[in-house]
């Protein structure tokens, strides 16, 4: 329990609320209306000074991009808000960048307060069982700082994702399973280990009312990478696409004797391969697919 309490007095101050809103025009004029409340982690603190004055502090926050993107008004950017809940007040925000395919997003504000970021952890060093604390947003901003408690039901789990919604897995994400309580609003926010560290940002939870327990967030070792290395210097994020349909070559003798029943028994250069993929179609539009090879 003292643990507990420890990690969440060194996580909380550090674990914001964050509102997505829109303008819209009405009688003439023009106004900001809220889209969306969620979550977000303070992770870098700088000073703002006028010579040798501290004036204020600008702050890079981490959140998820499905908060910064309005998707369904032709994936617009939001005008982003900072919610300090003991305060009841907001600060506005700017978007910095965003990943197209990790639900990741990086954006700053300036603010009098001192904040302490978080400290990063090792995502890489947890196991089945470790205890982890979410902090976040849930629902609605006057349940801000909202705290639950849960373990690592998984450490790396790998699911499909397809970006472009054309029924093709475009490629499998990383994620930690856990069992920490999220709902909806807890997006961006943090999972943290009892040290009080950044493990892992929450993204999503399966839904449905035969389902508990089943939440998932980007492990902090991806999210550091994404936002340290590219989003806050501006860069472009590439990631090639080999573009293959394959099998596992320990799977191949299924699909072989389903369509080409001939080469039964199948020769000993299929049956012996414990490792490797064999390709058995290339997608259009990638590098490989105007080489020569044959599938």
């Amino acid at each position: 329990e003292t643990a507990v309490n420890v990690a969440i007095k060194k996580a909380e101050d550090a674990s914001v609320a964050i509102i997505a809103k829109e303008e819209v025009e009405k009688n003439g004029s023009i106004f900001e209306t809220e889209l969306a409340s969620g979550s977000g982690v303070i992770y870098k603190r700088e000073e703002l000074k006028t010579g040798d004055v501290i004036t204020g502090y600008k702050y890079y926050v981490i959140t998820n991009r499905h908060l910064v993107i309005d998707e369904y008004n032709n994936n617009k950017e939001c005008i982003m808000y900072i919610y300090f809940g003991n305060d009841d007040t907001e600060v506005k925000a700017e978007i910095l960048g965003y990943d197209d395919k990790v639900d990741i997003a990086l954006i700053t504000f300036e603010s009098l307060k001192y904040i302490q970021p978080i400290e990063w952890g090792d995502s890489t060093k947890i196991e089945k069982g470790d205890f982890v604390i979410a902090i976040g947003t849930p629902v609605e901003l006057v349940y801000h700082e909202t705290v639950t408690l849960g373990i690592i039901s998984y450490s790396l789990r790998y699911l499909p994702t397809d970006i472009d919604d054309d029924n093709v897995t475009d490629f499998y994400e990383s994620f930690i399973q856990h069992d920490a309580a999220i709902n909806p609003g807890n997006s961006g926010g943090g999972l943290f280990n009892l040290y009080g560290e950044l493990i892992g940002i929450n993204t999503m939870k399966i839904n449905a009312t035969s389902v508990e327990g089943l939440g998932f967030s980007i492990p902090s070792n991806v999210v550091r990478l994404i936002v340290e290395e590219y989003l806050e210097k501006g860069k472009e994020i590439i990631r090639p696409r080999f573009g293959i349909t394959g099998l596992d070559v320990c799977d191949m003798t299924d699909y072989f004797y389903e369509f080409y029943p001939e080469y039964k028994p199948l020769p000993d250069i299929y049956t012996d391969r414990k490792y490797g993929i064999y390709v058995t179609d290339i997608s259009e539009n990638t590098t490989i697919a105007d080489s020569e090879i044959e599938v």
